[in-house]
């Protein structure tokens, strides 16, 4: 039994080990949108196209040398939308990057027979299995329909008749695209660990839910366009919010441990790296203020309560992270609602199932392990969250 106990572990320490070494982008499920409207001319339609991507999206590819430029991007991005055979683009196509609002906008027309019958969008679908890409079209300003496309080659046949059809695929469109995201995307996934291994029972469901509400409250504010975020800074905040969950569950077992030497030591030499790379200076200190603030307070109350609250906060950042690619998109107006209640439900059914494996598994474990190696795993799972949350952190300050 000691062997079998003993080869577990090391299966799941070098899964571990994999997981950390895997070249991990944050929100691995990545969307982009587009807006069609249809104007209706004497003998013929005037079709333009208005397309939003993250330039986080762009600057992955980038990174990886899919693309040797942003001329390449250009025209892929060109080649990648395709109303028919019976529609002709125009020679306007538009690709203008937004640095500080951290997305990219693609404009273009074409002039077409008929309405557009059979609608492909490529874009990125056909570079990495977890891109999704969000259109609806308009005739004459008034919404019609709507679709999300999750593989290239996807053909796409509008439906012009139905308006009311539209609040019900809006739904279930984003329900679906909701529990997606939380399954795909990496960062949301290690947040989730840290939530499970610092909380159990009603107290993990209601932490669980509180992320769920901050999620929800700035994906609103990014629909309604009352906010505009810079992406960059929010993924590095989703990268600190890690480090945070993981550094928490390491202070229960070390109760000291924020205010030892090494920890001290690291930490203002990792600060004094960033600052010689022209990290934001006063950025940096409201970092480290929150550090020392958050974990004396959670070392006078001695109680989780806190953590519950932060937990809602960093649920507006990692909301954030979504509502970038939102907050300067049109086509995210109609169907508000319905949209945000899917996607919203989507990612809390998502995270309830991911949370009752991750409990079940780690219950299993506890029973299996003996208490030391159950220990040494918790704190091992809890250092590789610290390791992750910080590598995202620094690589996305960049």
């Amino acid at each position: 039994m000691t062997l079998q106990k003993n080869k577990l572990l090391n299966w799941f320490l070098v899964f571990a080990l994999s997981l950390i070494a895997l070249d991990c982008f944050s929100h691995s499920r990545s969307e982009s949108y587009s807006k069609i409207n249809v104007l209706s001319n004497d003998d013929s339609y005037q079709v333009n196209l208005s397309a939003n991507i993250s330039n986080t999206i762009l600057n992955n590819f980038l990174r990886l040398n899919v693309f040797n430029s942003a001329d390449d991007v250009r025209n892929y991005a060109s080649s990648s939308f395709k109303l028919g055979d019976n529609c002709e683009q125009d020679n306007n196509f538009k690709f203008t990057s937004n640095q500080s609002a951290g997305y990219t906008k693609i404009q273009s027309s074409f002039t077409c027979q008929s309405l557009p019958d059979l609608i492909s969008i490529n874009l990125f679908l056909d570079l990495g299995p977890s891109h999704a890409h969000i259109s609806k079209i308009y005739i004459d300003n008034v919404l019609k329909d709507e679709y999300i496309f999750n593989s290239p080659n996807e053909a796409w046949q509008p439906d012009f008749t139905s308006p009311n059809q539209v609040i019900q695929n809006s739904f279930s469109s984003f329900f679906k695209l909701g529990f997606e995201h939380i399954l795909e995307g990496l960062d949301h996934l290690a947040f989730l660990l840290g939530l499970v291994l610092l909380f159990r029972g009603k107290e993990l469901l209601l932490v669980i839910t509180g992320f769920t509400i901050g999620h929800s409250i700035t994906l609103a504010l990014g629909t309604l366009n009352f906010i505009t975020v810079n992406i960059s800074i929010v993924e590095m905040l989703i990268g600190f919010s890690i480090f945070i969950v993981g550094l928490d569950q390491l202070q229960q077992h070390h109760k000291h441990l924020v205010s030892s030497k090494t920890f001290n030591i690291s930490l203002f030499c990792l600060a004094g790296l960033l600052i010689l790379f022209n990290f934001n200076l006063l950025f940096l200190f409201g970092l480290i203020l929150f550090i020392y603030t958050y974990f004396l307070l959670q070392l006078s109350s001695g109680k989780r309560l806190l953590m519950q609250l932060i937990t809602i906060f960093f649920g507006l950042i990692h909301g954030l992270g979504f509502a970038s690619n939102l907050s300067e998109n049109p086509i995210v107006q109609d169907q508000m609602f319905s949209m945000i209640l899917g996607f919203n439900l989507g990612i809390e059914v998502g995270q309830i199932l991911i949370a009752l494996l991750a409990v079940s598994l780690l219950t299993f474990l506890k029973s299996f392990l003996s208490v030391t190696r159950f220990q040494i795993l918790n704190r091992s799972l809890s250092m590789y969250l610290i390791g992750i949350g910080l590598f995202w952190f620094v690589s996305r300050s960049f």
